[in-house]
């Protein structure tokens, strides 16, 4: 489940608009793409009920009439067994360069399920980004990400396996802007 909380901390009511991607491209949504945010209160919107059976999103949220605080709640279960839960904080808006800090990659081999990854989207048209990983004996390369293709509006997951475990910094660069973030998975 991802719960978009959207909080008006104003005096007045803000209308906010959602855009989001998935991996085939922009996603119609199932219900209203504009939510008011009365002043002083919160909205939740599940993004399961706007983009059902979609795995991979970006979302964007954009206000006007006052300004908005956003995050997600994204939580799991396996079965009737919770999984985790986590809070998703806004990323960087699109850029010809994307910098991630502190993305802590768990011990894992090529081949192995995918505990890092990195989520990749040219929000407007397609392009080629490139990927450098720093870690704290400088860069490492990882085979495929010297160019990554990336098709306008389509969501790519981009596999971290294989990296030596620590803390990184994942560097994107492209020559139209992109949104990057990383998802890392711990536990069992």
């Amino acid at each position: 489940s991802a719960r978009l909380v959207l909080q008006n901390p104003g005096a007045t009511a803000v209308t906010v608009g959602l855009d989001l991607w998935g991996p085939a491209g922009p996603v119609e949504l199932a219900g209203a793409p504009e939510f008011l945010v009365p002043p002083g209160q919160e909205r939740v919107v599940l993004l399961e009920g706007l983009a059902a059976e979609e795995r991979r999103l970006v979302v964007r949220v954009t206000a006007s009439g006052g300004l908005v605080t956003a995050h997600l709640q994204d939580s799991a279960l396996r079965g009737v067994v919770p999984a985790g839960v986590d809070q998703v904080v806004p990323g960087a808006g699109p850029g010809t360069r994307q910098v991630l800090t502190g993305v802590l990659v768990p011990e894992t081999a090529p081949g192995t399920v995918d505990t890092a990854q990195l989520r990749l989207l040219a929000p407007d048209e397609s392009t080629t980004a490139s990927v450098a990983l720093l870690g704290p004996d400088g860069p490492v390369a990882l085979p495929g990400l010297a160019e990554v293709r990336l098709d306008a509006g389509a969501v790519l997951d981009v596999p971290l396996a294989g990296l030596p475990p620590g803390v990184w910094t994942v560097v994107v660069d492209a020559p139209s802007p992109v949104v990057a973030g990383a998802l890392v998975t711990s536990g069992a």
